[in-house]
């Protein structure tokens, strides 16, 4: 157990100072921060369907585009962290340590995910 907690630190640090990242925190803080300034602009043209008249209204509203960031954000990541190590033979190794895969896949799990719930529980602090 205390060899999985390390392996996912291990994987959150890593994936959280990838070079992707530079490139996900702009666009969740586009996503978080502007979706919910756009949505309680009075003059903003939405659908009919959609009316704002309160601030409950606007923070279920910019809901959809908080968990469409960071369901994308989670895609990338996961995908960029497994599919780098297989191209790159470190899939391989890791699985070939003295480590239970049980352990290991949880251990990526997560790391993976807690390189995107802590920018986007962040962002939504702003």
């Amino acid at each position: 157990m205390n060899s999985m907690l390390k392996l996912s630190k291990m994987i959150f640090k890593e994936r959280f100072k990838a070079g992707r990242m530079m490139v996900i925190w702009p666009l969740l803080f586009v996503f978080i921060l502007f979706s919910t300034w756009g949505l309680s602009d009075p003059k903003a043209n939405l659908p009919a369907s959609l009316t704002i008249d309160s601030a409950y209204d606007v923070m279920y509203a910019s809901t959809a585009f908080i968990i469409f960031s960071a369901t994308m954000g989670a895609v990338l990541i996961s995908f960029d962290g497994i599919s780098r190590d297989r191209m790159t033979g470190v899939l391989e190794l890791k699985l070939s340590q003295p480590i239970n895969r049980t352990h290991s896949a949880i251990a990526l799990v997560l790391g993976h995910s807690a390189a995107i719930i802590i920018p986007v529980i962040t962002l939504n602090f702003l």
